[in-house]
């Protein structure tokens, strides 16, 4: 008990105790030390006697917060599973995969790592401490029967997965990843299939390049798969273009794949485009 003037006992209010038997005005309620409290508030001064009086430990699933608080329940993605004579009780991280949804209600829920449930085939959790899994996202998927994964798998190149972070079970299988279409393609990870450009041809088995620019000398339309030779009489000088040009008049090609034209020789002309070979000159 400590005093008051005139000398009049008071009980100790919560986390405090005295353990003196005296009649000095100056002795005062001491705070229970780090880690342990005592909740009853000034009521019973028989609860407060002694630094004794501190053993009010956290149970499982409870953390402790300061000597006049009550332990409070673990967070969601956390658990505490510690004995009950353990000072300043912290809640544990559930580990990355798993995750504890009950947001500090029942402490019951955080008694044990087995609280922390493995994260389902097609989610994950990339962190400590979640209170949910993820869905993988498009063009993702997890390994064929796993759970608690950390994190999701690519499509490979040439698949896609289109769902959107939506059905777990549209991500929890490599057979999730659909065969692009026929002419087009795809990259590691792509959510979509898509055909290369014009001037560019199809390179799967580059994940990171899928598309390459066509050669000089050589074109692409938008739904071929490969590039071809500029025909006789036609040239492409730079890499990535869609189409060819016809040689010049006064010049000729006459093989395919050139990337510029020949120009006719002395006594020999061409007057119209597209040319595969040179006229002799008329006389005179």
């Amino acid at each position: 008990l400590a005093t008051t003037k005139p000398l009049l006992c008071s009980t100790c209010p919560l986390g405090t105790f005295q353990p003196l038997i005296h009649l000095d005005p100056n002795i005062t309620c001491q705070l229970c030390p780090a880690g342990l409290f005592i909740l009853d508030d000034a009521v019973n001064g028989t609860l407060h006697s002694s630094a004794q009086s501190c053993f009010n430990f956290c149970p499982r699933g409870r953390a402790y917060v300061n000597q006049t608080t009550p332990c409070s329940v673990c967070a969601a993605g956390r658990f505490q599973n510690t004995s009950s004579d353990t000072p300043n009780a912290t809640c544990q991280a559930c580990p990355s995969g798993r995750y504890l949804a009950d947001a500090g209600v029942d402490p019951a829920n955080h008694t044990s790592l087995n609280n922390c449930l493995a994260c389902a085939p097609g989610t994950f959790a990339p962190s400590q401490s979640s209170a949910s899994c993820e869905i993988c996202p498009g063009g993702k998927h997890t390994a064929a029967g796993t759970a608690g994964n950390v994190q999701c798998l690519n499509c490979a190149p040439g698949k896609s997965n289109n769902d959107k972070a939506e059905t777990p079970t549209e991500h929890d299988n490599e057979k999730d990843c659909d065969d692009c279409p026929p002419g087009q393609i795809s990259r590691e990870g792509d959510t979509f299939c898509f055909t290369c450009p014009a001037g560019w041809t199809n390179s799967s088995d580059n994940a990171s390049t899928p598309c390459l620019r066509c050669a000089k000398g050589r074109k692409s339309s938008s739904d071929s798969f490969s590039c071809e030779a500029c025909l006789r009489g036609e040239y492409n000088p730079e890499k990535g273009r869609a189409y060819c040009l016809p040689c010049l008049p006064g010049t000729f090609g006459n093989v395919s794949g050139l990337i510029a034209c020949s120009n006719c020789p002395k006594g020999k002309s061409s007057n119209t485009s597209g040319e595969t070979s040179c006229r002799d000159c008329d006389a005179g």
